[in-house]
């Protein structure tokens, strides 16, 4: 009765968001708000208030109410908008219709945890962008219910909408998300949901079965719901400056924190599973797309949100951040560099911070110097050896056998790399040796002559490979070009750009045979289309251009673009079929009409335009296209119409 109470009368009123002034007071009418509003009962969210308001004011299909309150949705699934709990589309009609205060429906969704972490979220155009994209992780996508608590006070907890919390403190049980009946997962919401029953098979959410949550859940949970419910207050503030960007405020406070602990960005990426990128981004407020990232973060430093409300950052911190970190260290050891004096500068950069260690890591720009201090200023970087000269005694003494296979490996060329793990020695080691026997210059040169001769092994032997690809095209009839070539070798398909000598073999191969393997496919193509013109003029289909290039296995475009000459026989064709039809339609044409006048003549009925194109099957249009029809009809009767 309620429901078609209002039907009848509210229909006006439900065309528009903003009431009209309808009185000096500005009252709405009595039909703009819904017959029965009770107010939200304490903890509720704002997909079971809705839905107990459907069923107060017997609303028997949920999508019926949800289009009064937000009359500029069109498609039900919209509904699945409200499962996040979270306000869309400005509120729609909701505060008109249940009289309630933006700040009481503020209190039914996850509307205050979600400010206290970035601007508010607005959702103007609810069917491109969901709450979800930001939610995920926060509220669940299914509803899970307390039977017990259902029994005695039948609503939906906002705090059972939350994704971390799977228990009911007040009667230690878990929390259910599937039906006992059909065994489908509860849905929040539906366009036939109903309050407190399964959108599925209708069974009552009170009867759920009771399940008792373990020991070691129930500890952890009730720390959990203390925080969200910390959170979810809207009167609590997690920074102290409502002007400046609560993103950069709590990143601040995140960054301070860490540096207490002495936690690298890596150790605390480790723990809270991201990667160091993420941490970065988010203590310096440009990361929230994640919001359980928050709770991760400052679980993983063992605080609270009361407290971490109460932090103030010290101005000390802050100015720290302002100037560049481990100005005192950044002197360069190298003596004869600008940087070794002091005051420090920043000719000197941080390459790496290792809190774990106490070190940091330099490199001074003017003399390339790489370098490692502690917190405490002290070098911890190995002295390096001075350079030994020709003559001299190497530091680190070989055996006369190993020396000897030393002198052999190098004069046959081999690079240094390949001596030291053949002898298990260093690179530098190598190096100091060759020095030290006066050997260096007559070893550099036979590594460049070996270098040299494999360079020019390795071309002659790609050299060979290119030929056996061009031969094999060449048997294969295949267009060859230089990014096929280069494919074939196993490369990109710029490879040869880098070979010239190679690049102008395959150009001078490929420039006789392509003309040749062009012209066959021109000839093979033009035999192709001039079958299937002569099977068109014999078919019944109407023959069309892009008709006879699919059939030849090209698109219009291409047939057009690559293939002019082609593409001008096939319209010519197909200009001279649709005359010749045309011509056989007039000649089919007029033969009807003299058949029709004679049979109207033999009936003694009166020749007219009308009963000649009507005796024919005729229209009036098709008759004036055609100059042989008009001709003919103006024979039999006279001039032919203009009007009707």
């Amino acid at each position: 009765m309620v429901e078609a109470l209002w039907q009848d009368f509210g229909e006006t009123s439900a065309s528009s968001v903003e009431p009209l002034n309808r009185s000096t007071q500005n009252k709405p009418w009595f039909f703009d708000v819904l017959p029965c509003h009770p107010p939200p009962l304490p903890g509720e969210c704002l997909s079971g208030y809705l839905l107990r308001l459907a069923q107060v004011n017997q609303f028997f299909n949920f999508w019926d109410m949800v289009s009064v309150l937000f009359p500029t949705w069109q498609a039900p699934h919209q509904i699945s908008l409200l499962r996040w709990e979270y306000p869309v589309d400005d509120w729609g009609c909701i505060p008109l219709r249940t009289q309630l205060s933006l700040t009481e429906l503020r209190k039914l969704t996850v509307a205050p945890w979600i400010e206290k972490f970035r601007p508010p979220l607005v959702f103007k155009r609810p069917g491109y962008l969901s709450p979800g994209h930001f939610l995920r992780g926060a509220v669940s996508p299914h509803l899970q219910v307390c039977p017990l608590c259902l029994q005695a006070g039948p609503y939906v907890r906002l705090m059972w909408r939350l994704a971390p919390i799977q228990v009911c403190l007040d009667h230690g049980c878990l929390l259910q998300a599937q039906c006992h009946r059909c065994g489908t997962p509860l849905t929040v919401v539906s366009p036939t949901q109903r309050h407190l029953r399964c959108a599925a098979c209708d069974a009552d959410l009170r009867t759920l079965p009771i399940v008792t949550a373990p020991a070691d859940v129930l500890t952890p949970q009730r720390r959990q719901i203390a925080e969200l419910q910390f959170l979810l207050d809207p009167e609590v503030t997690l920074i102290n400056d409502p002007t400046c960007d609560p993103r950069e405020a709590i990143g601040l406070k995140f960054r301070y924190l860490r540096s207490q602990t002495g936690c690298s960005v890596a150790a605390m990426a480790r723990q809270v599973g991201v990667s160091d990128a993420v941490i970065t981004s988010l203590e310096l407020g440009r990361y929230a797309s994640s919001l359980p990232l928050y709770l991760t973060y400052l679980e993983a430093l063992s605080w609270s949100w009361s407290d971490f409300a109460a932090l103030e950052v010290p101005h000390e911190f802050v100015r720290s951040l302002e100037e560049p970190p481990y100005m005192s260290l950044r002197l360069c050891p190298n003596p004869e560099c600008p940087n070794h004096q002091p005051p420090p500068g920043l000719g000197v950069c941080v390459l790496m911070d290792l809190p774990d260690r106490r070190i940091v890591r330099f490199r001074c720009t003017t003399c390339g110097r790489r370098f490692t201090r502690s917190y405490d200023g002290e070098l911890v970087t190995k002295p390096r050896r001075p350079p030994i000269r020709p003559g001299e005694p190497p530091t680190v003494v070989k055996s006369a056998e190993e020396v000897a296979h030393l002198t052999g490996l190098g004069l046959q060329g081999l690079d240094n790399r390949q001596i030291a793990r053949q002898l298990g020695w260093g690179e530098k080691t190598v190096r100091m040796y060759w020095i030290s026997l006066g050997l260096e210059e007559q070893v550099h040169e036979a590594q460049a002559r070996r270098r040299a001769r494999e360079q020019q092994e390795r071309h002659a032997a790609l050299r060979n490979r290119v030929e056996t690809i061009l031969q094999s095209l060449l048997d294969q009839d295949e267009e060859i070009t230089l990014s096929r070539v280069s494919r074939a070798l196993g490369r990109n398909s710029e490879y040869l750009q880098n070979h010239p000598d190679l690049k102008e073999q395959v150009q001078e191969v490929a420039q006789g045979h392509n003309a040749r393997v062009k012209q066959r496919r021109y000839e093979t193509l033009s035999a192709r289309i001039t079958r299937l013109i002569e099977e068109a003029k014999h078919g019944h289909e109407p023959m069309t251009i892009k008709g006879i290039a699919q059939q030849a296995g090209l698109s219009y475009g291409r047939l057009r673009n690559s293939y002019p000459e082609l593409h001008a026989m096939v319209r010519q064709a197909v200009q001279e079929h649709q005359a010749k039809m045309r011509a056989l339609r007039t000649k089919m044409r007029c033969a009807q009409i003299n058949e029709a006048a004679a049979r109207l003549v033999a009936q003694g009925s009166r020749l007219t335009y009308r009963a000649l194109l009507e005796e024919v099957g005729l229209h009036k249009c098709s008759a004036q296209a055609d100059p042989a029809v008009q001709d003919l009809l103006r024979r039999w009767v006279g001039d032919f119409p203009s009007g009707d």
